[in-house]
Protein backbone atom coordinates (compact mmCIF):
# COMPACT_ATOMS: atom_id res chain seq x y z
CA UNK A 1 0.00 0.00 0.00
CA UNK A 2 1.34 3.42 -1.05
CA UNK A 3 1.94 5.88 1.71
CA UNK A 4 -0.70 9.14 2.24
CA UNK A 5 2.38 11.89 1.15
CA UNK A 6 2.87 9.73 -2.13
CA UNK A 7 -0.52 9.68 -2.73
CA UNK A 8 -0.77 13.76 -1.90
CA UNK A 9 2.54 14.34 -4.51
CA UNK A 10 0.12 12.53 -7.23
CA UNK A 11 -2.65 14.36 -6.43
CA UNK A 12 -0.53 17.49 -6.66
CA UNK A 13 0.99 16.66 -9.48
CA UNK A 14 -2.22 15.58 -11.29
CA UNK A 15 -4.16 19.07 -9.97
CA UNK A 16 -0.93 21.05 -11.31
CA UNK A 17 -1.32 19.07 -14.64
CA UNK A 18 -5.12 19.66 -15.32
CA UNK A 19 -4.73 23.64 -14.31
CA UNK A 20 -2.27 23.70 -16.82
CA UNK A 21 -4.50 21.95 -19.23
CA UNK A 22 -7.43 24.06 -18.81
CA UNK A 23 -5.54 26.99 -18.80
CA UNK A 24 -4.00 26.21 -22.30
CA UNK A 25 -7.25 25.21 -23.49
CA UNK A 26 -9.01 28.42 -23.16
CA UNK A 27 -6.29 30.33 -24.45
CA UNK A 28 -6.90 28.65 -27.71
CA UNK A 29 -10.75 28.80 -27.62
CA UNK A 30 -10.33 32.41 -26.96
CA UNK A 31 -10.09 33.00 -30.77
CA UNK A 32 -13.35 31.65 -31.59
CA UNK A 33 -15.25 31.90 -28.77
CA UNK A 34 -17.18 34.15 -26.44
CA UNK A 35 -15.25 34.28 -22.82
CA UNK A 36 -18.57 33.47 -20.83
CA UNK A 37 -18.70 30.22 -22.99
CA UNK A 38 -15.42 28.96 -22.10
CA UNK A 39 -15.98 29.63 -18.43
CA UNK A 40 -19.06 27.96 -18.66
CA UNK A 41 -17.98 24.51 -20.15
CA UNK A 42 -15.09 24.82 -17.60
CA UNK A 43 -17.37 24.81 -14.86
CA UNK A 44 -19.48 22.31 -16.61
CA UNK A 45 -16.44 19.85 -16.28
CA UNK A 46 -16.17 20.99 -12.43
CA UNK A 47 -19.80 20.02 -12.48
CA UNK A 48 -18.89 16.47 -13.66
CA UNK A 49 -16.48 15.85 -11.11
CA UNK A 50 -18.56 17.24 -8.50
CA UNK A 51 -21.31 14.86 -9.92
CA UNK A 52 -19.08 11.61 -9.64
CA UNK A 53 -18.20 12.63 -6.23
CA UNK A 54 -21.24 12.23 -5.11
CA UNK A 55 -22.15 8.88 -6.54
CA UNK A 56 -18.79 7.55 -5.21
CA UNK A 57 -19.38 9.09 -1.73
CA UNK A 58 -22.68 10.40 -1.45
CA UNK A 59 -24.09 14.01 -0.64
CA UNK A 60 -22.09 13.76 2.80
CA UNK A 61 -19.09 15.09 1.68
CA UNK A 62 -20.91 18.55 0.02
CA UNK A 63 -22.05 19.78 3.74
CA UNK A 64 -19.55 22.55 4.66
CA UNK A 65 -19.36 24.47 7.98
CA UNK A 66 -19.56 28.04 6.28
CA UNK A 67 -21.85 27.35 3.18
CA UNK A 68 -21.43 31.37 2.63
CA UNK A 69 -17.82 31.38 1.94
CA UNK A 70 -18.06 28.38 -0.02
CA UNK A 71 -20.35 30.52 -2.37
CA UNK A 72 -18.33 33.04 -2.27
CA UNK A 73 -15.36 30.80 -3.77
CA UNK A 74 -17.39 29.62 -6.44
CA UNK A 75 -18.52 33.19 -7.32
CA UNK A 76 -15.11 34.69 -7.47
CA UNK A 77 -13.54 31.40 -8.95
CA UNK A 78 -15.78 31.80 -11.98
CA UNK A 79 -15.33 35.57 -12.00
CA UNK A 80 -11.73 35.30 -11.81
CA UNK A 81 -11.89 32.61 -15.27
CA UNK A 82 -14.13 35.20 -17.02
CA UNK A 83 -11.91 38.21 -16.17
CA UNK A 84 -8.94 35.60 -17.38
CA UNK A 85 -10.26 35.16 -20.87
CA UNK A 86 -11.63 38.84 -21.46
CA UNK A 87 -8.23 39.96 -21.29
CA UNK A 88 -7.18 37.58 -23.72
CA UNK A 89 -10.12 38.76 -26.32
CA UNK A 90 -9.69 42.08 -25.60
CA UNK A 91 -6.80 42.74 -26.36
CA UNK A 92 -5.02 43.65 -22.99
CA UNK A 93 -3.09 40.34 -22.64
CA UNK A 94 0.60 43.10 -23.23
CA UNK A 95 -0.89 45.72 -20.96
CA UNK A 96 1.88 45.00 -17.68
CA UNK A 97 -1.27 43.95 -15.23
CA UNK A 98 -2.16 41.13 -17.38
CA UNK A 99 1.70 40.44 -18.24
CA UNK A 100 2.39 40.30 -14.12
CA UNK A 101 -0.75 39.15 -12.59
CA UNK A 102 -2.18 37.04 -15.44
CA UNK A 103 0.90 35.23 -17.02
CA UNK A 104 -0.79 36.02 -20.16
Amino acid sequence: MRSDSFMGICFMALGMFLFSAVDTMAKFLSDGMHPVQIVWFRQLGLLCGVVVFLLLRGPAFLISKQPLLQVMRGVTAAGDQVQRVSIKISGWNNHPFAIRFYNI
